[in-house]
């Protein structure tokens, strides 16, 4: 653990990074915003009011605790990997909490947003350990299949599940690449709750342009992206599922087919962003709280995470 979170609780450590950015972001208000760097600060640390700015850092830092009190245990220098780690904020903070990580995105966009913001953070913390590839996870993880092969602590999948295809061989290749006693944590919107199903089917709806195109690109119960990506490097194809969103039994289901030992499902954030304006942080938790100890609402969470490891740890 480097000195910036050095005594700190995980929830607070997830607490203090968004701090940080919300800081960055704060800065650069006035600047471009056409530049992906700057689209970056906007859809995650620019929340408006200070209301808002509070409930977004809430559910931030409720997120990420289950992942980083998993960091603590492995303790530093703990090799992570972030699949699908988008413009990399969620390595960041890995990095900085003493992981040795490594972020794997398709996007060269989103990749160029996360070499900024490393840069901009290794001014400070020069100590980070931290590299980040712009590839296709399953390209990259075949051409690297001897390096890799059982030498992850911890893998952490956040809105990867509903694009990554296939996924069931996703999950098999990250049970390669983790060692025998670490863990897959995976972080998904919920498709059992209604505001989350509700805008599924709205952009489902908009993203093909006549019911044929969507039944064409239909398998089992999702849908695939009518446009393939490209691997940067081997410049192979790449299908990718189009909001492919599970709930948290169905990908249990599977994790355990695949030869993981689910050992946890927490279910977060109830109460959309809006209802920050009429009450403050405090009782939001007390009501989350309440609702996560009701059997069936506490299944209506808008996000899951969901902790396994190999079978028989």
């Amino acid at each position: 653990m480097y000195k910036l979170f050095e005594g700190l609780k995980a929830l607070e450590i997830s607490g203090k990074y968004y701090d940080i950015c919300a800081e960055y972001a704060q800065g650069m208000m006035g600047e471009d915003d056409s530049g992906s760097f700057d689209q970056f600060v906007i859809m995650f640390f620019r929340s408006g009011s200070s209301d808002m700015q509070g409930y977004y850092r809430n559910v931030f830092a409720q997120r990420h605790k289950q992942l980083i009190e998993k960091l603590i245990e492995k303790g530093s220098g703990a090799k992570v990997l972030d699949a699908c780690c988008g413009m990399g904020y969620d390595s960041i903070l890995l990095a900085l909490a003493g992981g040795d990580v490594i972020g794997v995105d398709l996007s060269d966009e989103k990749i160029e947003t996360a070499e900024k913001l490393k840069k901009i953070f290794l001014v400070r913390h020069p100590e980070m350990k931290l590299k980040f590839f712009n590839r296709d996870i399953f390209s990259f993880f075949e051409e690297k299949a001897g390096r890799f092969s059982g030498y992850f602590d911890i893998i952490w999948v956040t809105e990867g599940i509903s694009h990554i295809h296939p996924m069931e061989e996703f999950l098999k290749t990250m049970k390669r690449c983790l060692k025998p006693e670490g863990y897959l944590i995976i972080s998904e919107s919920n498709i059992l709750n209604p505001i989350v199903r509700f805008n599924l089917r709205k952009r489902i709806a908009t993203a093909y342009s006549s019911r044929d195109e969507m039944n064409k690109h239909k398998v089992d119960s999702y849908y695939l992206h009518k446009d393939k990506a490209l691997d940067p490097v081997t410049n192979s194809e790449v299908t990718m599922a189009n909001e492919r969103m599970v709930s948290h039994t169905w990908l249990s289901r599977i994790l355990k087919k695949v030869g993981y030992k689910v050992q946890k499902t927490i279910f977060r954030t109830y109460l959309p962003a809006g209802i920050s304006k009429y009450m403050g942080i405090q009782i939001i938790n007390s009501i989350e709280s309440i609702l996560q100890s009701v059997p069936f609402l506490k299944l209506m969470g808008i996000r899951y995470i969901v902790i396994a490891s190999a079978a028989g740890v």
